[in-house]
């Protein structure tokens, strides 16, 4: 909405998938202050900020640096939808060669 109509809304939530999915910036505080402040999708990609704050790796972030770890042409903190992941799943097969 910010970028649309001017708007900024502050909405605090714990819930990992929901954040990735709405939110265009993510500022995680613990104790009190800031601990980091950047595009979601980066932040919830990061070991250090999840091991920090206890958070799983959120499902949709996981798959995508899975596929990216096998080859697959994935784009680096690309969060992805099912139809997305199971495209990506798809053409990573259909590329593959193996030798027998």
């Amino acid at each position: 909405m910010n970028r649309e109509q001017g708007i900024t809304i502050i909405w605090v939530s714990h819930q990992l998938e929901e954040i990735l999915e709405h939110a265009g910036r993510l500022i995680a505080l613990k104790a009190g202050p800031f601990v980091a402040d950047g595009a979601p999708s980066v932040l919830l990609s990061d070991p250090v900020l999840l091991q920090a704050f206890e958070w799983e790796e959120p499902p949709a972030l996981a798959v995508s640096r899975i596929l990216r770890e096998l080859g697959a042409a994935v784009q680096d903190h690309q969060p992805l939808t099912v139809l997305e992941a199971a495209g990506a799943i798809l053409a990573f097969h259909q590329n593959r060669h193996v030798s027998i």
